[in-house]
């Protein structure tokens, strides 16, 4: 899955309406939301989006040989430890998103 999807499917899953979706200049997918939160939304590089996705979702993490997010029905997304931890831990996060926005299509 690629970054983009898996913002657009995390953004589903915690209610955001995208307005857009483009790339900057480190091919890094950026969204600009709408419907009362006007701005930019990254958690993939934001740690204050990527913390507000976890509450809102009321995802857990679990640090040990990989860093783990998941939702208490079972969804879960692993990723391995890295040369940054937050950015694993950014991406466990997004990726458990993604997997909880991927229920709600249809």
């Amino acid at each position: 899955m690629t970054d983009r999807e898996l913002l657009e499917l995390a953004a589903k899953a915690a209610g955001l309406e995208i307005k857009a979706v483009w790339y900057d200049t480190t091919n890094v997918a950026l969204i600009l939301i709408g419907a009362g939160n006007e701005g930019l939304w990254s958690p993939l590089i934001n740690d204050g989006d990527a913390f507000r996705l976890f509450v809102k979702l009321n995802l857990w993490i679990q640090f040990e040989e990989t860093i783990d997010a998941w939702e208490y029905c079972g969804i879960r997304a692993s990723e391995p430890y890295g040369d940054d931890n937050n950015a694993a831990t950014r991406r466990a996060i997004v990726r458990a998103a993604a997997e909880i926005g991927k229920t709600m299509q249809g």
